[in-house]
């Protein structure tokens, strides 16, 4: 059984991944509570604080990581700030990740 790991799993677009891959083994990094997720196909959440001390040996389990994090794009005007603010955050989520 493959598994995946989603930043972000909580969003629009991670709720669908989610339902979409209802045969897999799904694991997510949110800043929600278990409490607000129950009645989900996902076998395991992560927090942040896991990830910055645990995330080599988290990442290493998983055969797909996606990130769907970011500032959300739909908050507000799109002002010079605001575009750096947004590319930012993804920028940031992505290091993580990629410097695992």
């Amino acid at each position: 059984m493959k598994k995946i790991l989603i930043a972000g799993g909580t969003g629009f677009i991670g709720q669908h991944l989610i339902k979409h891959w209802h045969d897999k083994e799904i694991s997510i990094v949110s800043r929600q509570r278990l409490t607000q997720l129950q009645n989900t196909a996902i076998s395991h959440v992560y927090s942040w604080q896991e990830i910055h001390k645990h995330g080599v040996e988290i990442c290493k389990k998983q055969d797909l990581i996606i990130n769907l994090t970011g500032e959300n794009i739909g908050a507000g005007r799109w002002s010079q700030s605001r575009k750096i603010a947004i590319m930012q955050s993804r920028i940031d989520a992505s290091s993580l990740f990629t410097n695992i």
